[in-house]
């Protein structure tokens, strides 16, 4: 067995130890076990990521991390793996933040398409999608050079997000601030119309749902709303036993034929009977659900209740939880990487968070499971101090132009 082989083999031996802590971090539906094996058949395909894997160990097992966050297979056209030298970085593909955006629940189609210079195309408004009409057939050289991307959402109510429009220029602009984008086996070289796409997709994430834990809390609220609205009771049918709900903590109600409640003693003849007294009104009773992105109205009368936060949270998703512990020693590794003491972490924490798309961020604490993650994401992507400054500057300048 030669060096390499063995090295190789004591580098897939280590991943296997680090299952727990794939298992803290990963999505419900991506199985550790799973994200190991995809990434050691991705190492055996490439010999510079290999070689960059076993250079820096820690480096790959802080992709699969995130990649596990996320819900992706790493090594995919979700998330790719990319060798920098004795580095592995992790890039999250378009592909991958519509297939969150579909797992969320909360749209029922995503569109994303790039403009060339022969292309007709004219917006419609920020929540209409726009008009574009080329020829399906024709080659890209025939369509002209990329004028610019553009990306919306349709919701499940059939309402259209916000359309997000982006331009050649700032295009160029996250091109330069993208690390390695000008080296020959770059992504921005290889795959141009997919990193074109990413952009808009990345403007798009904050108008719609990409995490589970939206739908979840959703149902939950429909639940507790159907469980506790005045007037409401549960269908009645022949059977000699009444119906009993029960509220699952994530489906909502549901019959339980082995719960039936226990029946009131008979009364006696000529016994005087009271009728019974109606059930108190529950404090909360009735209220809306939560809308989705894209589905908001006018705004409502100032008397309109706003509705209940979600019952029955997910402990692990509480501050302090294992969940959160996690989340928040992500997103310090990205700091401690990109080369921040502890003192200026708390100083770039809500630099961080703005291009998150989070605001009044005071601590990593006070962050819920979704706001680290989004800024465990943004993080990600970024490799030293001067580009996140200048990411930074580049979002402001983009939000005082529109």
């Amino acid at each position: 067995m030669t060096v390499r082989r063995e090295k190789e083999d004591k580098l897939v031996g280590w991943l296997r130890h680090q299952e727990d802590d794939l298992a803290m971090a990963a999505a419900s539906h991506l199985k550790p076990s799973t994200i190991i094996r995809v990434a050691q058949g991705a190492l055996r395909r490439d010999d510079k990521l290999m070689a960059a894997a076993i250079a820096n160990p820690q480096s790959l097992l802080h992709c699969l991390l995130d990649a596990a966050r996320l819900g992706h297979e790493p090594g995919t056209d979700q998330y790719w793996l990319i060798p920098f030298g004795d580095e592995v970085t992790g890039i999250e593909g378009y592909k991958g933040i519509i297939e969150r955006m579909y797992r969320a629940g909360g749209v029922s189609s995503v569109h994303v398409q790039v403009v060339r210079e022969h292309d007709f195309y004219r917006s419609m408004g920020d929540r209409t999608p726009p008009v574009h009409e080329y020829d399906d057939f024709a080659d890209a050289a025939d369509r002209g050079p990329l004028r610019g991307v553009y990306a919306y959402a349709i919701m499940t109510s059939g309402a259209c997000s916000q359309v997000i429009r982006v331009g050649r220029a700032e295009i160029m602009r996250h091109k330069a601030m993208s690390r390695g984008s000008g080296r020959s086996d770059s992504p921005w070289k290889a795959w141009e119309e997919a990193m074109w796409k990413k952009t808009p997709l990345r403007a798009l994430e904050p108008y719609v749902p990409t995490s589970s834990e939206w739908l979840i809390a959703r149902a939950q609220a429909a639940a507790q709303s159907r469980i506790t609205a005045p007037g409401w009771a549960p269908p009645v049918t022949a059977a000699a036993a009444p119906l009993q709900l029960v509220a699952s903590e994530v489906t909502g109600p549901a019959d339980t034929p082995d719960a039936s409640p226990a029946q009131p003693p008979a009364a006696s003849p000529g016994a005087d009977v009271a009728a019974p007294a109606p059930p108190p009104v529950p404090q909360g009773a009735g209220e809306a659900l939560p809308p989705l992105p894209g589905e908001e109205e006018d705004p409502a009368p100032a008397a309109q209740a706003t509705p209940p936060p979600a019952a029955g949270a997910a402990p692990g998703d509480a501050p302090g939880s294992e969940r959160h512990r996690k989340l928040i020693g992500v997103v310090q590794g990205h700091f401690k990487r990109l080369g921040y003491t502890d003192d200026e972490r708390e100083q770039r924490l809500a630099a961080a968070a703005v291009i998150a798309g989070v605001s009044g961020v005071a601590s990593l604490n006070d962050m819920t499971p979704e706001e680290l993650s989004a800024v465990a994401d943004t993080l990600s992507r970024q490799r030293d101090r001067d580009k996140l400054t200048a990411l930074l500057v580049a979002q402001e300048e983009a939000r005082h132009g529109e």
